[in-house]
C-alpha cells in the first residue's frame, strides 16, 4: 500500500504538496485521481489545496469553495489538465451533491479532485480509489500529513 507521512510548517507546505502530487502521479489509475483531505477546521486543508494548485501550474487565485461547494481550475501539469476542489463542509444531505454530478468527474484520468470534509459524502465516494489524507495540527505552527492510497474507501 502506498503511504505518505510528513511533518511540516505552513512555510514548507509547497514541498509537501510536491511530494504528495508525486505519490499520486505514481499511483496507477484508470480515472481521475482523488485526494481526500480530513482534519479539523483550520488544520490547513485549503492551504494544502492551494499549494497543490500552484504545483499543478494553476494561475488563477484559488479560494475555498465552502459556499459554492466546488471550483474547477485549468492546470499546466503533464499528468492533469484540471483540478477540481470540493469542500463538502456545508453539505447537510448527500442528495445535495447530485446536481454537481461528482461521480461523472471520477472517469477523467486527466483530472485531480481534492475533496475537503469527505465524511459528509460517504456514499458518493464508496468504492472509489483515493488517497485518503489527514492533516493534524501538532502545535501552532506544525502540521502532520498522513495519507495512504486505497482502492476502495469508506468515507
Amino acid at each position: 500500500m502506498a503511504m505518505i507521512s510528513e511533518v511540516y510548517t505552513e512555510a514548507a507546505v509547497f514541498d509537501v504538496a510536491k511530494r504528495l502530487l508525486a505519490a499520486v502521479c505514481d499511483t496507477p489509475r484508470s480515472g481521475a485521481a482523488l485526494i481526500l483531505l480530513r482534519g479539523d477546521l483550520g488544520a490547513g486543508k485549503t492551504t494544502l489545496t492551494k499549494a497543490l494548485a500552484a504545483t499543478l501550474g494553476v494561475t488563477e487565485t484559488v479560494t475555498s469553495p465552502t459556499f459554492v461547494v466546488m471550483r474547477s481550475y485549468e492546470t499546466a501539469h503533464e499528468s492533469f489538465t484540471r483540478l477540481v476542489h470540493i469542500d463538502a463542509y456545508r453539505i447537510e444531505a448527500e442528495a445535495e451533491v447530485a446536481v454537481l454530478r461528482i461521480p461523472e468527474l471520477f472517469t477523467d484520468p486527466e483530472t485531480l479532485i481534492v475533496i475537503e470534509w469527505p465524511e459528509r459524502i460517504p456514499n458518493t465516494l464508496a468504492n472509489v480509489p483515493v488517497w485518503d489524507c489527514t492533516i493534524t495540527m501538532t502545535d501552532e505552527t506544525d502540521r502532520t500529513l498522513t495519507g495512504s492510497y486505497s482502492a476502495h474507501v469508506t468515507a
